[in-house]
């Protein structure tokens, strides 16, 4: 959940194709049984093109849009059911306005276009840990991914409070089963020089075609550099989880931008963070960067980053030291290249292929449950 944004200047079991895992256990509870991967949607992975991003529309949800009893808001993660045709988006509500929760949702491309009445939200479902809803501030949950199961969920914790980051599992009732085992160096600290920042850790979730959960903090842990500013990115860190063990097999550095423009007045809040990771292939991934500047509005950025086992955080990585970050590619700017003046946009997705044969990818804005800004779903043919 970020500030809010002004108008800038202007039961989900299933198969992903051909991916099968091998054993799965985790903090008592399987992430995936014997078999096949739920069924996300996943790009064909080729070797060097820069992938091309084609507008097909968008549609505004307003703020305080009522479904089944609770209010739609604070959409900020969104995957994609193949089988169901079904697409799952999680709120980042911490059971303040209403349970922790995430809903169901159609989207109409068939005319290979986004317009007015395409999104439909078909049912909600509400995150519990042993039969209760969580309490007030218990979870942030931010990422959202498929398991054979239901769903996993990424919650950014609280800084503030001391609560850490987690990758927690729930079944397509919305009860939680177990959680992957987060190092104890993404944990915060009363004193501030380790783990987490507050509202800057796990806002990205995915799944490869293996299997493996990849996350990623919104900016750097607190050893590994300062947050991003007007001159320079953060060293956000990427983790990889072995989904048969549910612990870490590897972490990397993904450098964010600088925050592109000045607040204004100049004292006024700004920042720039990786907010979404989706999955091409095992190595390769679409990032999407989300800043804000008051007075200003929103910038979003799309690139392509790929995996590079060279530059992999080593040693006993409770610091990332001077580990060379990821090299990152843009493939789109939402302003610059398309004329869109981005809400505050946090999850996304590969959806169907389009009638045309090809892929489609969905973006949604968190609305921070606020009447200044609105539930934004975007469009885009992948070409």
């Amino acid at each position: 959940m970020k500030p809010s944004s002004r108008t800038r200047r202007s039961a989900l079991p299933a198969a992903l194709v051909g991916a099968a895992l091998v054993g799965t256990a985790l903090a008592g509870a399987a992430l995936v049984g014997p078999g096949v991967l739920p069924a996300a949607a996943a790009a064909p992975e080729r070797a060097s093109e820069l992938p091309q991003l084609h507008l097909l529309g968008s549609v505004d949800i307003p703020t305080g849009t009522q479904f089944d009893g609770t209010e739609v808001g604070g959409l900020s993660g969104l995957v994609y059911d193949t089988k169901r045709k079904r697409y799952a988006a999680i709120s980042d509500d911490r059971s303040s306005r209403n349970d922790a929760r995430y809903y169901e949702l159609t989207i109409n491309l068939a005319d290979g276009a986004l317009d007015d009445g395409d999104v439909e939200f078909t049912d909600v479902t509400t995150l519990t840990d042993d039969g209760a809803a969580y309490p007030e501030g218990a979870i942030d949950p931010e990422g959202i991914a498929l398991t054979e199961h239901g769903v996993l969920v990424s919650s950014e914790g609280n800084a503030s409070a001391l609560l850490g980051p987690s990758v927690e599992e729930f079944d397509a009732c919305g009860e939680h089963l177990g959680g992957l085992t987060v190092p104890r160096y993404y944990e915060p600290t009363a004193d501030g020089r380790t783990g987490i920042r507050n509202n800057l850790a796990f806002e990205s979730l995915t799944r490869t075609p293996h299997g493996r959960v990849v996350t990623a903090t919104e900016n750097a842990l607190a050893q590994d550099g300062p947050i991003a500013t007007l001159t320079e990115g953060s060293r956000s860190r990427l983790a990889v989880f072995n989904p048969a063990s549910g612990r870490v097999i590897g972490e990397y550095v993904y450098l964010t931008d600088p925050i592109p423009e000045a607040p204004v007045p100049a004292d006024g809040w700004a920042d720039n963070g990786l907010v979404e990771l989706v999955a091409l292939g095992e190595d390769r991934f679409l990032a999407m960067e989300r800043a804000f500047a008051a007075g200003v509005g929103n910038d979003v950025r799309i690139y392509e980053v790929r995996l590079d086992r060279s530059r992999r955080i080593t040693g006993n990585r409770q610091t990332a030291g001077d580990t060379k970050p990821l090299e990152k590619r843009l493939v789109a700017d939402l302003a610059e290249d398309f004329g869109i003046a981005p809400d505050n946009l946090e999850g996304m997705a590969l959806g169907p292929k389009l009638p045309d044969g090809r892929q489609s990818l969905i973006l949604v804005s968190d609305n921070n449950f606020s009447t200044a800004q609105k539930t934004q779903v975007l469009a885009f043919a992948i070409s």
